[in-house]
C-alpha cells in the first residue's frame, strides 16, 4: 500500500487520487495528514505538498485541490514528454516538472466551463474556446499520459508495487435527441412534420 502524506485533505484530492492512483493506476492507498505515522510508515511512501518531509517520491502542489469554490487560473504551460502540462512545479525537488493531480482535475472535472465562458449558438461551452483545444491536446488522453508516467515513476522508486492492466475499447454510440418524435401521432401529422423539416 502506497501512504500519501499531505498538510490538509479535501474532497478535491479525495477525488482526484481515487481517479488517478485508484482507478486509472489500480494502486491500493492512504492518505494522512500526520506527518511522524508518515515518516515511521516502512512501505511506499509519497507527498503532495509544499516541501518533501524526508526520503520519500515528492510531488510538488500547486493549491488548486486546496481551495474552496471555483476561481480564475492562471495556466502556465510546459513541455511534458510529447506534449504540454500546466500548474509548472514550484519545488525543484519534485519528482515531476508539473503538479500532475491539479492539471488532471481542472481537466476531469471541466473547471473551465465553471468559470464565464463564451457561449455557443446553442447556449454551450464550445470545445473551439477550451485550453485543450487552443494547446493542441484536445483529442489525446493526457490525463491517462500523466497518469501512466506517475505509475513509472513509482515502480521504478518501489518495485513493489504493481499497476493494474487496464484494456480500453471503444464503444460507439448514437445520439439521438428525439427518437420517438414522430411515434403515435398518425400518418398526417407525422408526414406534415417530415415536409416542414424538409
Amino acid at each position: 500500500m502506497l501512504l500519501i502524506y499531505t498538510h490538509k485533505v479535501t474532497h478535491r484530492i479525495r477525488y482526484i487520487f481515487q481517479l488517478m492512483l485508484g482507478q486509472l493506476l489500480g494502486i491500493p492507498f492512504e492518505v494522512t495528514t500526520d506527518a511522524e505515522e508518515f515518516r515511521s510508515y516502512q512501505g511506499p511512501r509519497m507527498s503532495y505538498t509544499r516541501a518533501p518531509l524526508d526520503d520519500e517520491l515528492f510531488i510538488s502542489c500547486a493549491g488548486l485541490l486546496f481551495q474552496r469554490g471555483i476561481e480564475g487560473q492562471e495556466l502556465s504551460f510546459i513541455d511534458f514528454e510529447e506534449g504540454k502540462a500546466f500548474y509548472p512545479a514550484v519545488s525543484k525537488a519534485s519528482a515531476l516538472p508539473f503538479d500532475l493531480f491539479s492539471a488532471a482535475f481542472f481537466l476531469v472535472s471541466r473547471y473551465e466551463e465553471y468559470l464565464p465562458y463564451k457561449l455557443d449558438e446553442l447556449d454551450r461551452f464550445n470545445a473551439l474556446h477550451s485550453i485543450s483545444h487552443q494547446r493542441g491536446f484536445l483529442y489525446k488522453p493526457v490525463v491517462n499520459h500523466w497518469a501512466s508516467a506517475l505509475g513509472k515513476l513509482l515502480q521504478k522508486r518501489f518495485p513493489q508495487i504493481t499497476l493494474a492492466q487496464r484494456k480500453y475499447r471503444f464503444i460507439p454510440t448514437i445520439d439521438i435527441d428525439a427518437a420517438w418524435q414522430f411515434r403515435e401521432k398518425g400518418f398526417i401529422r407525422s408526414a406534415g412534420g417530415f415536409l416542414r423539416s424538409a
